[in-house]
Parts: structure tokens; C-alpha cells; sequence
């Protein structure tokens, strides 16, 4: 179908006429009454899907959004006259976009990424967007970064940042730099991402913490089957379905989000 977007997810045939069709895709909904030598796309429908949304503390505030296949969204929480258009939203990152987490203290700051793990740092104050994905050095194992790897500030220090592939990475300096703040070998599946068959995602989940606001430096405790990690400060794993994840804090409240390789809240 010419012109289209691509991104074919479903299709309808008229059965009273099969010149007929609907379809849809990552861009919206298209209609052909000549079996899709053209098309109309139907502008007066916004479907979209948002893979995670975030907000920054501005007054004002405003909300950021990560649509599949169609960059990250910054839009205000409402509009001086009263109503929120099309022409109020603004893009902040490219790709499928993912989650957005800006700096609390100085929404200048936007950490975004896009799928597979690649991440940005976006300037909201100058509009310059750097990369900061996290890489390993020549001849180590390949990183093997989920469809939609989380983004995570430090609720004491929102300089530091948190991602995750088969380990976990955190920035002290706002994603310049990256160290391994967990080990491998959480996720059995040691394929790299050219042995996978195409079009194949891994099957993994994520687990997502915070720090502890009383004590950033205790760690927590999860349990995979019949072994114990203590681990400390915030961090992802990834973990096969069936496994079984408990946090335990005795000093705060912290909270588990466990996503699907879709981002679904499980």
C-alpha cells in the first residue's frame, strides 16, 4: 500500500465488498475501497501506545511519553487556554520511545532511550541530545539489552542513573560514564544478539527498584529459586518466567515493577 506507514498489526476485509479494506499499523488506521493500490489514512483517530510516562516538577508540570515507533513526547499538563492541542506536544527523543525520567531539580535533564538500550541525555535548555548508551570493551560479551530497558534516577542524587541489560549500570556523572554496578550471569541465555533468529526478542522480565530513602547504602535481598542475593542500591534484573522475586526492606517501603519483553505491568 503505497504511502502508508508500515508497521502492518491487523487487517479487516468487507465481506459485502472485498475492494474494501481496513488497516492497522504502528501509524494509525488506513482505508482502501480499491484492495490497497491507495488508501486514506483516518486523521480524526489518535490511537497511539505509550510504553511508560513521566513527569517533571515544573508549574505547570509536564508529562513525557515514549510511543512505539514514534519517538518520546513532551506535552503540558495544561494549556493557556485552557485546552491541550497537537502543536503543545514536542519530541524529545527518537526510535520507539521508552521511558523518560527527568531530573527532578532541574528539568533541564532528560534521560531517555529507545529500544534495545540505546539511550540518550536530551538538553531541554539548549536542544543538544547526546548519546550515553552504555557500551563493553572489544572482546567482552555483547550486552543484551531488552526491548524496553527501564531508566531509574537516584531519588537522592538524580546525577546518578540506572540501566540495565544482563547486568546493571549506573552513572555517577549523568550517563559520561558507566560502571557495572551488578554482575552477569542473572539471565541464563548467553546468546548475543546475532545468534538470535530474526526478529526474535529475548524472554526476559525486569525487575525494577528504588533506593531506600532512609538508607541508600542498604542492600536489598532477592531470591531466585534456592539462592540469596544481597545486592545494594537500585538496580534491574533480568529473570526467566516462573522465577519467583522477593524484596525485602526492613527500614522503608521500596517497590517492585515487574514489566514483560512489551513493557506490560505484570
Amino acid at each position: 500500500m503505497p504511502r502508508a506507514f508500515g508497521d502492518w498489526r491487523t487487517m479487516w476485509v468487507d465481506p459485502l465488498d472485498s475492494n474494501r479494506l481496513i488497516f492497522g499499523s504502528d501509524g494509525g488506521v488506513n482505508i482502501s475501497y480499491d484492495r490497497g493500490k491507495t488508501s486514506h489514512h483516518a486523521y480524526n483517530l489518535p490511537p497511539t501506545e505509550f510504553y511508560a510516562v513521566g513527569v517533571d516538577m515544573e508549574d505547570p508540570y509536564n508529562i513525557y511519553g515514549g510511543l512505539q515507533d514514534h519517538d518520546s513526547w513532551k506535552g503540558p499538563s495544561n494549556g493557556w487556554a485552557g485546552e491541550i492541542s497537537l502543536a503543545d506536544w514536542v519530541t524529545v527523543g527518537g526510535g520507539d520511545g521508552m521511558y523518560n525520567c527527568v531530573d527532578p531539580t532541574d528539568s533541564r535533564w532528560v534521560y531517555n532511550g529507545r529500544e534495545m538500550g540505546t539511550m540518550w541525555r536530551f538538553d531541554q535548555k539548549t536542544g543538544i541530545q547526546t548519546p550515553i548508551t552504555p557500551r563493553r570493551e572489544k572482546g567482552q560479551k555483547p550486552l543484551r539489552f531488552n526491548w524496553t530497558p527501564p531508566i531509574a534516577l537516584s531519588p537522592h542524587n538524580p546525577a546518578i542513573v540506572y540501566t540495565g541489560a544482563q547486568v546493571v549500570f549506573r552513572s555517577l556523572d549523568r550517563g559520561e560514564h558507566w560502571e557495572s554496578a551488578m554482575g552477569a550471569g542473572i539471565n541464563k541465555d548467553t546468546r548475543s544478539y546475532d545468534e538470535w533468529a530474526d526478529g526474535e526478542i529475548p524472554q526476559y522480565l525486569h525487575v525494577l527498584t528504588t533506593e531506600p530513602k532512609r538508607y541508600p547504602d542498604r542492600p536489598y535481598h532477592y531470591a531466585r529459586e534456592d539462592e540469596v542475593r544481597a545486592i545494594g542500591l537500585p538496580f534491574e534484573v533480568m529473570l526467566e518466567e516462573g522465577d519467583v522475586v522477593g524484596a525485602l526492606e526492613p527500614s522503608g517501603s521500596p517497590f517492585v515493577l515487574l514489566l514483560d519483553q512489551q513493557g506490560t505491568i505484570l
